[in-house]
């Protein structure tokens, strides 16, 4: 491309997507036109006719090599290739999928919008270091970004303590997402900026666990509890990514020690949470079920008793504990019962062998 496409191909979650929906309307107007007419598009919308060729023929070399490979099956190739057929509108799935496989490939090249406390820092040491910053540098208003890892493909390399600048270029300078991807990192004259970005959720970066600090530590607060879409019970941590240690969303994962794992069980299990049907009888109880999770509840005999006959048989989960039920009718029936109030265990025949 000679200079940036048009703004209506602007994308505002990406640039990458940008690209792509100039190819796409490229493709579409060659269907339409003609390979012939291809530089009329090209030269309305100030894209470099070359660059859009070789773009398409490698779009559609790529569609051949899946067919060849079994990923997709040979009838489909036409289909596919047919460019009129794809819109990628924003924050849909496909947009969302796409997004997703660039942050994938580009995990190295991760940025996070700066705060100002670190672009006060960085000022101050750069006057250390005998160091000027342009007008755009000291702007409050100018939006900025630090690197997570040092770049080394430009003029010997960009400090990852560096803020960076998105290209005038971007479609994202309205958004002002908190994190990007990037394709790469340009150093100018006066300073550096950010070329290719593409708008990525913090929970995406999750899925790089080498990248994460954190995962071992296991939070208190929220506490474990059990999952009935998952049939496990979880548990949190605070995961940091790369080396700046940026915060990112809580991560659940599966409790995998049978002791750690009954006690939330319990709680959900009385609550109604496991089965249904105790939750008909749960305003009967003649204590919280929460107890069962918190350690100052593990000296009532009534949570003691109900912990111990699940750890006996290895329970912390719907589908061991409709196996024991299916072995044992009567099984926690005699616990559970502990837990209701005086004069209200006849309840429990009620719900009782209900077990959907």
């Amino acid at each position: 491309m000679r200079r940036p496409p048009h703004v209506k191909f602007h994308h505002v979650n990406s640039d990458a997507l940008t690209v792509a929906q100039c190819l796409l309307a490229y493709d579409q107007f060659v269907e339409a036109n003609g390979p012939s007419k291809a530089h009329v598009f090209c030269h309305e919308n100030r894209l470099h006719e070359r660059t859009m060729r070789e773009m398409s023929d490698l779009r559609k070399q790529l569609f051949r090599i899946l067919s060849r490979i079994g990923l997709i099956e040979e009838d489909e190739v036409a289909k596919n290739i047919n460019a009129s057929k794809i819109i990628i509108k924003p924050n849909s799935d496909l947009d969302k999928a796409l997004r997703k496989a660039l942050c994938c490939g580009w995990i190295d090249k991760v940025a996070r919008r700066s705060k100002q406390k670190e672009l006060e820092q960085y000022a101050r040491d750069a006057e250390i270091r005998g160091e000027s910053l342009d007008s755009m540098s000291r702007s409050t208003k100018a939006l900025r970004y630090k690197p997570a890892f040092e770049s080394s493909s430009n003029n010997g390399g960009i400090d990852s303590n560096r803020p960076v600048f998105l290209h005038p270029s971007s479609a994202l300078h309205k958004s002002a997402s908190e994190f990007i991807v990037y394709n790469d990192l340009i150093q100018t004259q006066k300073r550096p900026y950010v070329v290719g970005a593409t708008t990525v959720e913090p929970s995406w970066l999750l899925q790089s666990e080498c990248l994460l600090e954190g995962m071992d530590r296991v939070l208190d607060d929220p506490i474990p509890r059990y999952v009935p879409n998952r049939d496990q019970v979880v548990c949190w941590v605070a995961p940091r990514f790369g080396p700046h240690l940026w915060e990112l969303p809580l991560k659940a994962q599966n409790v995998t020690e049978l002791e750690k794992a009954v006690g939330p069980f319990a709680t959900a299990l009385l609550l109604g949470n496991v089965f249904e049907c105790f939750a008909e009888i749960k305003d009967k109880y003649a204590a919280k079920p929460i107890l069962c999770s918190r350690i100052e509840g593990r000296s009532q005999p009534r949570v003691q008793n109900l912990l111990y006959a699940l750890k006996k048989k290895g329970v912390c989960s719907k589908e061991k504990l409709a196996q024991e039920f299916a072995r044992d009718r009567d099984y926690l029936r005699k616990e559970v019962s502990a837990w209701l109030k005086a004069g209200k265990t006849h309840t429990l025949d009620n719900i009782w062998g209900r077990w959907k």
